[in-house]
């Protein structure tokens, strides 16, 4: 290979990927790429978990905590540098060799290598092997955890709770439990019911990671409590809803955008976007047909990641669509109810009297657009307003207070 790592990130938390896929372009002798040959492998299925299925998580675990009675939390933590943490036997360090150019004393270039000791980013095989080590320690984490919860359940009496553990049972394993439990790769998620019990299942995660020597990304990549961010979205479990962040969604629509209009993007650019749309589209209500021609660019096989993607006319027309249907339909329920039921997807009927917080406040005199702002369910809002329509609103509201 004729590349070496590349990286990328902040200055302080950099991360490196490596040109596995070099050489790019016909050499002589023939070069088969590092990439090329672990595809020839014959590896397990990767298997990733969906937003799709964890919008059937909430609904099923929503509906048990309104049975037991207490709150649903969400939890999420990342583990740092995760491919790193996986060193390579010695019997691969010669696949994963990098050929560069370096300067010698006198400043003149010379060949130098490159050794990777550790798993890398940019290998084909690096995020299967990933995947199913983290779905190893979900593993272990479950028979930890439903060791100590079997016991509490099976004493359970309640008629109603007690028919609901009965029926889940007779779905298969881990079905009629009050948690669950997901990873892609490295960025995990939970759903706990109760208080007490998220504390009991954090203590036995944070055993089993000091006792395996997994590193954790640290404080600034954990979320816990009703809404969590996690691949690329913002998930609720206190409204049952999927919301797409601002930033995500201004990111993809500026891509589509691009290729709508016809100019051409960046390879690395488009492969993004499409694992973006991957995870949206159920979110936007689309079906996987509609994005048939915009997967040609990958029919060709490799290709350069700074290469770039000529739109076709199908591709344009595709991206307008989905740029359209991204602006219209930035969230979604996880639950599926008539359209003349009440929004926020109610769990029960008791669900359909929750409190809804709204903050607000108006930008009357001196404003360059008099407007009526604030936040609801932490989501910001501003539709623009006249100043009288403004004062009605407000005057309206005011006046509905005891």
């Amino acid at each position: 290979m004729t590349s070496g790592p590349i990286f990328f990130g902040t200055p302080d938390a950099k991360r490196r990927t490596s040109e596995y896929g070099a050489p790019r372009k016909v050499t002589v002798p023939p070069a088969t790429s590092l990439n090329d040959l672990a595809r020839q492998a014959a590896w397990s299925p990767e298997v990733k978990p969906t937003l799709k299925a964890h919008a059937s998580d909430v609904a099923v675990i929503k509906y048990a905590a309104s049975l037991w009675g207490e709150d649903l939390y969400c939890l999420s933590d990342d583990f740092k540098f995760y491919f790193t943490q996986f060193r390579l036997h010695p019997s691969e360090w010669h696949k994963s060799c990098f050929q560069c150019l370096a300067l010698a004393a006198d400043e003149t270039p010379v060949p130098a290598w490159v050794m990777e000791y550790a798993l890398g980013s940019g290998n084909a095989a690096s995020s299967g092997i990933a995947q199913r080590f983290s779905h190893a320690v979900l593993w272990l984490l479950r028979q930890r955890v439903n060791a100590e919860e079997t016991p509490i359940l099976a004493a359970e009496t309640e008629p109603v709770r007690r028919a609901y553990l009965d029926e889940r049972a007779t779905l298969g394993t881990n079905q009629a439990t009050l948690w669950t439990a997901d990873i892609f790769t490295d960025d995990g998620a939970m759903l706990i019911i109760g208080a007490d019990r998220v504390a009991r299942i954090l203590a036995h995660l944070g055993r089993l990671l000091e006792q395996i020597g997994i590193i954790t990304a640290g404080p600034h990549k954990r979320m816990a409590g009703c809404t969590i961010r996690w691949l690329g979205v913002y998930l609720s479990t206190f409204l049952g809803n999927q919301i797409i962040p601002r930033d995500k969604a201004i990111k993809a629509s500026t891509v589509l955008a691009d290729l709508a209009t016809g100019r051409p993007v960046e390879f690395r650019d488009y492969r993004s976007l499409m694992g973006r749309i991957e995870h949206f589209r159920g979110i936007v209500k689309d079906n996987r047909i509609s994005a048939y021609h915009m997967y040609t660019p990958f029919a060709a096989g490799k290709a350069n990641p700074r290469g770039s993607v000529i739109p076709t006319v199908e591709i344009t027309t595709k991206a307008d669509k989905r740029r359209q249907l991204l602006l219209r339909r930035p969230g979604r329920t996880c639950a599926r109810f008539p359209p003349d039921a009440t929004s926020a997807a109610p769990f029960v009927l008791a669900d359909v009297w929750r409190a809804f917080h709204v903050f607000t406040d108006a930008a009357l005199l001196g404003a360059l657009v008099p407007g009526l702002g604030g936040y609801l369910t932490g989501q910001y809002f501003s539709p623009s307003r006249c100043r009288r329509t403004c004062w009605a609103i407000l005057s309206r509201s005011l006046s509905s207070l005891p």
